[in-house]
């Protein structure tokens, strides 16, 4: 009896591509933050059923499409690694900076396509290995709370899986000198829609918050290609989760929708700061939302005791921001292997 490969040992490699359709067949960096992952191979079989004088059932013999997916969950993600599915869900950025910290803009796109990191991934160990080409984020989720680190969770979509008969994978180590991003050190602001970004923090309010973004990004194919040929995005959208306590500072919402002859949708700019360290050694990972709350919140839920609601903000273009979602981030890596 063979010894049977142990789960546990799996690990996440990646290599960045230089274009998409050029996979990049040795990874430089292993994403050792990666709890848990999943890849599922996606053919599409153009069926149809045939008079063929049977009951029996019949298929096409042909894959007419070779694509795609991954779901990838980080728990207690670092202000390097974000930088690695942020990479891949907007364009990728260029680090600023002579010296540490090294700063970095992620915009979410608003007339033309962006230009994302594609990556080569490996999933498996020494033995094991499954190879997903033309690897991009397609759809990200960042939730955190008051007492614990911050989650990733992406979907991925990319070419066809590739299992690799000859290990010829390189060893990769474990990167120290990572920080972990923590619900407790940070600062959330909400300000008025034609206000200025991050100017009014609320304290001892908010203990929770969840952002989803959906770039609507799919693999395309054509005539004379059986594989995912390219990628397109529709209209993005996102949505950000705000948990407050019902206090003298939340009151003020429950005011600007429910307080008035009528009701009234909230229209704010929200600011949620991640911070770590001071000068050189400053890390920081910023998210700014503008949006409407389209959907009434339900009043109330209870918190351990505490009465408290939810404000679900649905991006909105904000034209003195010039946009409805960018994130910033800071740490002392330049350049990503």
């Amino acid at each position: 009896m063979t010894a049977p490969y142990l789960y546990d040992a799996n690990v996440l490699l990646r290599g960045e591509q230089t274009a998409y359709g050029t996979p990049n067949p040795t990874p430089t960096a292993l994403l050792g933050n990666v709890s848990e992952i999943t890849k599922t191979p996606e053919w599409e079989v153009s069926d149809s059923q045939k008079r063929q004088g049977t009951i029996a059932p019949s298929s096409s013999a042909n894959i007419t499409k070779v694509a795609s997916s991954a779901s990838i969950e980080v728990a207690n993600e670092t202000f390097e690694d974000a930088n690695y599915w942020l990479d891949s869900l907007f364009s990728k950025a260029t680090s600023a900076g002579a010296s540490a910290p090294f700063s970095r803009t992620y915009e979410a796109p608003t007339s033309t396509a962006p230009q994302p990191a594609f990556m080569t991934t490996l999933f498996g160990q020494h033995g094991l290995w499954v190879q997903m080409p033309d690897a991009t984020v397609a759809t990200l989720q960042i939730t955190a709370d008051s007492n614990g680190g911050v989650n990733f969770s992406a979907s991925l979509i990319g070419g066809a899986i590739k299992y690799l008969r000859t290990d010829t994978v390189p060893t990769l180590p474990i990167r120290d000198n990572q920080t972990e991003m923590t619900g407790c050190k940070s600062v959330v602001s909400i300000d008025a829609w034609d206000g200025t970004m991050g100017a009014t923090p609320i304290e001892l309010t908010a203990f929770s918050y969840g952002l989803t973004i959906n770039s609507n990004r799919e693999t395309r194919g054509y005539l004379g290609a059986c594989g995912a040929a390219a990628i397109a995005d529709k209209k993005w959208s996102g949505e950000l989760t705000i948990s407050l306590e019902a206090n003298e500072t939340s009151k003020a919402y429950l005011d600007e929708m429910f307080g008035g002859d009528g009701n009234e949708m909230l229209k704010k700019q929200i600011q949620i700061k991640h911070i770590e360290g001071s000068a050189a050694a400053l890390k920081e990972f910023t998210i700014r939302f503008t949006g409407f709350t389209k959907s009434a919140p339900t009043l109330f839920t209870d918190r351990d005791g505490i009465t408290s609601y939810d404000l679900v903000f649905s991006g909105v273009y904000n034209s003195k921001f010039g946009n409805w979602l960018n994130i910033l981030t800071k740490c002392g890596v330049k350049t990503l292997v």
